[in-house]
C-alpha cells in the first residue's frame, strides 16, 4: 500500500517538474527509504547542491535524496484518467 502511495506521489511530482525528493530519515526508517523505496545517503558533493534552499535537518536524522527520472510519455495517461 505504501509502495503505491509513494509511486503515484512520485507521478505527480514529475509532472510538475520535480527532479530529486530529499528527505530526512531517522536512524530506525533508513533501511526502508533505501531498500523499499530506493533513496540514497545524500553525500556532501550532493549537499553542495543544496546550499541555496531552505531544508529543515532534525538532529539525529539523515539527509536521503532520490532522483525522479523524466515523466514518459506513456505514463501521463495514469496521472489524467487514474489508469495506466
Amino acid at each position: 500500500m505504501c509502495r503505491k502511495l509513494m509511486s503515484a506521489l512520485e507521478e505527480m511530482l514529475r509532472s510538475v517538474g520535480v527532479e530529486r525528493l530529499v528527505l530526512p530519515a531517522v536512524p530506525e526508517l533508513l533501511e526502508t527509504w533505501t531498500g523499499a523505496f530506493g533513496f540514497m545517503n545524500m553525500q556532501g558533493s550532493e549537499r553542495l547542491q543544496l546550499m541555496d534552499l531552505n531544508i529543515i535537518a532534525f538532529p539525529g536524522t539523515s539527509l536521503l535524496y532520490k532522483p525522479l527520472d523524466k515523466l514518459d510519455a506513456s505514463r501521463t495517461d495514469f496521472l489524467t484518467t487514474g489508469r495506466p
